[in-house]
């Protein structure tokens, strides 16, 4: 299987314009980011959040989550900001799309690696993760986040799709 390149994929830094209106984002000005499938390949398109509001949600949208524009001159921050991460990965909660699941156990692990999620003890019956998040007793707050059922190699690509799109392979 052929790994994706960055040629083919956005690289997942927020844009400098409001995909509808066109309209500058500077740094510090809040957006939206959406991730959106466009015939099999996820493109990052980033909105205004005005525009956004206003605006119906674009065809093939997969995920979508809100930041704030960040300054360059300033110390860089993780692509996807924690308040994000959280805000999407909650928000995939219901998610019955497999890409979707796959999405939010992929953004588990990430939470997992970054400290903000902390594994249970063991998984559940069904092989689910079993998390939590940092700082909420073991008894409390128990999330489980299926598995996916994608094949390996399936799993592989969109997990390399995603990394690549919001920043989070590294």
């Amino acid at each position: 299987m052929p790994a994706p390149t960055k040629a083919k994929y956005p690289t997942g830094r927020v844009g400098q314009t409001c995909f509808t209106s066109g309209r500058a984002l500077a740094p510090g000005d809040h957006y939206v980011g959406a991730l959106v499938d466009v015939e099999g390949v996820f493109e990052r398109r980033d909105f205004a959040p005005d525009i956004w509001e206003q605006s119906a949600q674009p065809k093939g949208l997969f995920a979508f989550w809100r930041g704030v524009v960040p300054d360059e001159a300033k110390k860089k921050h993780p692509v996807l900001a924690p308040d994000s991460a959280r805000d999407l990965f909650e928000q995939l909660e219901s998610a019955e799309d497999d890409r979707q699941r796959a999405l939010r156990y992929i953004l588990a692990l990430w939470l997992v690696r970054k400290r903000l999620l902390v594994l249970g003890a063991h998984p559940d019956a069904a092989g689910a993760l079993v998390v939590r998040w940092k700082g909420e007793p073991d008894d409390a707050g128990v999330i489980e986040v299926a598995t996916p059922e994608l094949s390996a190699g399936a799993l592989a690509d969109l997990s390399a799709q995603i990394g690549l799109l919001l920043g989070i392979d590294s």
